[in-house]
């Protein structure tokens, strides 16, 4: 069980890594690493809380990643507008990576179920 669930999660952060690099045109190792590590820690995050929620099916999973990322993800996004000289572009750009990622994340989580 947990050899499968490991395999589901180290799947999970190289789908994120992969969206993350093709979005932000990684182009050296240090990128990669950084993008990796960061989605590592989010799939183990959203993999616990998907355990604790019970989310059994891979409808739950990706209902529960869209749920977080609204909550968590979005607002953290959006509040840099208002006070950014920046147009908004550029955060909603990164929103979408960021939502396109969490989806991926608990689609490989919970696709051997």
């Amino acid at each position: 069980m947990f050899a499968q669930s490991f395999g589901n999660l180290i799947l999970a952060a190289l789908a994120a890594t992969l969206i993350g690099s093709f979005w932000q045109k990684a182009r050296n190792p240090k990128q990669y690493l950084a993008i990796f590590l960061s989605s590592l820690a989010m799939t183990f995050i959203l993999f616990k809380l998907l355990d604790y929620l019970k989310a059994d099916t891979l409808y739950l999973g990706l209902r529960i990643s869209f749920w977080a990322w609204l909550g968590f993800i979005l607002p953290t996004q959006l509040v840099h507008i208002p006070f950014d000289t920046h147009t908004a572009k550029p955060y909603l750009f990164r929103s979408i990576l960021h939502l396109t990622q969490i989806l991926a994340i608990g689609f490989f989580l919970k696709l051997s179920l």
